[in-house]
Order: C-alpha cells, then structure tokens, then sequence
C-alpha cells in the first residue's frame, strides 16, 4: 500500500504497479522478480548462457569460452597454455574444452598415460619380446635372424652367410637350426672344436695296410700310399729316414765285368723321393733339388722327364712337362720347380738325371732321382 496525505487526514490506497523486471504475485499481491532466462524472454545469443539477475538478467560465456573484442563468444585453447597433459601425451583441443590423448603404446589410467605392455601377448613374438616404453621389439635366438616382419624369425644359414669371410671350417660345413656344424672326411681328425681338420698320419700310427712286397707307407692328405721301392741288381735298398719321404738304392760295386753292359750303364746313385700336396699349393714353387760335387773337373748335364700321370678322378686333367720347370743354379745342382697348379687328386712320376763327366778321365755316370708326387684334392684346409 501506499500512503497518500490529505487535508486534515491521510489515507492508505493498494499500489499495483512494480519496478522494472518485477510483477505482481496474484496470491500474495507483492512484487516478485520475473526469471527472463527461464521464460525465454532474455536476447543472449545462442552461444551465451543466461543468467538471471533482480529486475534484469546478464548473458555469459560457457565454461571454456570467454568474450572476444566484439562481445561474441570464442573458444578458449586450453592446448596452447602449456604442458596440461602428460609427458607421453598429446593435447587436442575440443569445443568448450580439450582432451588428452595418449601416445601409442600407453594408455590412460587417471590423469598418467601408463606404458601398455605388450610383450604380455605371448604371441607377439615368435621367439622372444622386450617391452620398451610405448613400443616392443621382437628379438630372436642365437642362430636365427630377425625377418622383414619385426616378428618371426628364420634360421642364419652359417655355411653360407660366413663364406665371404672365407672357410668357415676346415671339411664340410653342415647347417643346422640355429647353428652349424663341421665334418671332417675320412683320413682327417677334427680340432679347434670341429672347425679345423688334421690330417691322419696313418704311417706314423700304424694303422696302414700295405701288403706288397717291398712297399713302404708314405703319409698323404686324407690318406696314405703304399708304393714299392724294388731296387735294380747290384743295388741294396737302404733304410728310410726320420721325414719317411726318400729311400736309396745305394750300389754295392762300381767293379762291372767286362761286356756287363747293364752293370756299365747303371746310375751310380737311384733315389726314390715322394712329395704330397694340394691342388691349390703356392704358384710357383720349388719341389725338389738335386745337387753333385762342386769341382771343377767335373761336368753336368740335367734332364727331367714327365714318366707317368694318373689322375684318379674322371675330368681331372693330366699334367705334362710344361708344368715344371728345371732350374740349373750352377753346374753341380738343379731345382724343380711346379709352375702351374696340379688338378687333383693326380699321382705323377718324374725322373730327373744328372749326368756327370770326369773332365779326365772322361768317365761319365749318371744319378737318377725318381719323383713320385700325390697330388690331393683342396676340399680341406
């Protein structure tokens, strides 16, 4: 009500009007606010919230936005105040707020980007995994190589990876998962832990078998020969030496009866030699060297004659005497020498004579050194 004076009195009339933003409660006759944001009556543009105030209302910017120069609503980009995510996380923006988004390999639990790992999944890998942070590696066994797909894995073939570095052993080399192995060939035993092969001495161990009359044991590589030293008439073989490689015929007499022509024309001195070695031996090199006295009333003429080549394997070649060479370093001594390399395995013979003039009493005799080289196969080193 409000009070209105008049002459001599004063009387109290209803007043219904309210201020500005208020009505009249029709049950209690008083003024109440009006709610402009929840009648709908407010001008906030759509991307601005209402909020209602005594008599009027306001219009404000959602939670992640603020006002721009022009009193528009923008959205704030939380990303750009900072580091607000985890270290293994990223930041991405969103209407109104953002979010954080872990690298790969982790996972959200809370607000930490935790390392997921992998290597729980037991077929990751086929062989072994290592969890790392935000990833895995697939690893594999000794012997075995990782393939293109990060995952399975497939056998090292030594044999055969290794032989650019050369020889990986000494006889064969056999492949097996994860590993190899090495095989030495008959007349051979392993060292090294099987990756080199000795040859077998079968001589000196006496586990040889020559049968023959008048054969001797001479050692070769991977195995051993049996050849006979039968010395001619008038001649006595005599015992072998300590590197088993010569045996003599030393002559009993010089005394010949007259017209005796095989006694006349026989060597004052027959050797028998014998040399083994591989195909791929050092080229050139010096074989075997004969030597007479040194004087000087003495002269010396040298042949070498190629007398048989056998080789013991189809398409192995057969040498001739283009292979060697004959040496005279001065008049009393020759050397052989292998020129090329010997396809093997091969049994050659050679006979190298050296004649020798008496310059006064012009007798001449001859020395004959016979060769026996065993030419072996190079599969072994």
């Amino acid at each position: 009500e409000r009070c209105i004076n008049t002459y001599g009195s004063y009387r109290c009339i209803r007043d219904t009007s309210c201020p500005v933003g208020h009505q009249v409660n029709p049950l209690t006759k008083a003024c109440e606010d009006i709610d402009e944001c929840t009648r709908g009556v407010h001008t906030c543009e759509s991307d601005q919230e209402c909020v209602n105030t005594a008599g009027s209302f306001g219009c404000t910017c959602g939670a992640g936005y603020r006002r721009d120069s022009q009193g528009n609503c923008e959205d704030i980009n939380e990303c750009s105040y900072g580091n607000i995510c985890p270290y293994n996380g990223v930041c991405e923006n969103t209407p109104g707020s953002y979010k954080c988004n872990c690298n790969a390999g982790t996972e959200q639990k809370g607000s930490s980007c935790v390392d997921i790992d992998e290597c729980k999944d037991r077929n990751r890998c086929e062989h072994s995994c290592v969890n790392v942070v935000g990833s895995y590696e697939c690893t594999c066994r000794p012997g075995y190589k990782l393939n293109p797909d990060k995952r399975t894995c497939s056998d090292i073939d030594e044999c055969q990876s290794y032989s650019l570095r050369g020889r990986v052993c000494g006889g064969a080399c056999i492949n097996t998962p994860g590993s190899y192995m090495c095989t030495c060939p008959n007349g051979w035993r392993t060292l090294g832990g099987g990756r080199s092969c000795q040859d077998i001495d079968e001589c000196a161990e006496g586990t040889y078998r020559c049968t023959a009359p008048e054969s001797i044991c001479f050692n070769t590589r991977g195995s051993y020969k049996c050849p006979q030293v039968t010395c001619p008439p008038g001649f006595v073989r005599t015992p072998m030496g300590s590197r088993r490689n010569s045996v003599r015929c030393k002559r009993t007499s010089f005394t010949c009866q007259r017209g005796d022509v095989e006694c006349l024309t026989a060597p004052i001195s027959l050797s028998y030699n014998f040399l083994s070695f591989p195909s791929n031996i050092k080229i050139p090199t010096d074989l075997f060297a004969m030597s007479g006295p040194l004087t000087s009333q003495k002269q010396f003429a040298w042949d070498l004659k190629v007398i048989d080549a056998r080789p013991l394997k189809s398409g192995v070649m057969a040498v001739n005497r283009g292979y060697f060479d004959l040496k005279v370093e001065n008049s009393a001594q020759a050397v052989v020498s292998l020129n090329y390399r010997i396809q093997g395995p091969q049994d050659v013979e050679l006979e190298l004579t050296m004649q020798i003039t008496d310059l006064r009493s012009r007798y001449t005799g001859t020395a004959v050194s016979k060769i026996f080289l065993y030419v072996t196969g190079d599969s072994v080193v």
